[in-house]
């Protein structure tokens, strides 16, 4: 699991069609449960291909509702140095154009993180 999320990652990287190919073939459900799991190199690789696929705001929604803010905001301060940083990139490409997504980080605490 933790090669795919990096192959997916590597597929969204500056790539606007592959995200959607990406979303579309039901891949982000996949990257949010991998946040849930015991194996810090799989928080690093599903951080960094979720934080690449929210660049797309036809992504953000598929990434909330697969339920990755909060599994997101808990590795700001329980992964790796690499994964606190792609969570906080992941959260920030989510927030920064989608009011939704915004206050659900808000409520979500993930505020307190970012005013450190």
């Amino acid at each position: 699991h933790d090669m795919v999320a990096e192959a997916l990652q590597m597929l969204a990287l500056e790539n606007a069609k592959n995200k959607i190919l990406i979303k579309d073939g039901g891949g982000i459900p996949g990257l949010v449960k991998l946040l849930s799991v015991d194996r810090p190199l799989a928080h690093e690789r599903a951080t960094a291909a979720l934080q690449c696929l929210a660049e797309c705001r036809h992504c953000q929604d598929a990434i909330r509702e697969a339920g990755a803010i909060v599994p997101l905001i808990g590795l700001l301060s329980s992964g790796t140095m690499i994964t606190q940083e792609c969570a906080a990139g992941a959260l920030r490409n989510l927030a920064a154009t989608n009011k939704l997504n915004r206050l659900l980080v808000a409520e979500a605490g993930g505020i307190a993180f970012f005013v450190k």
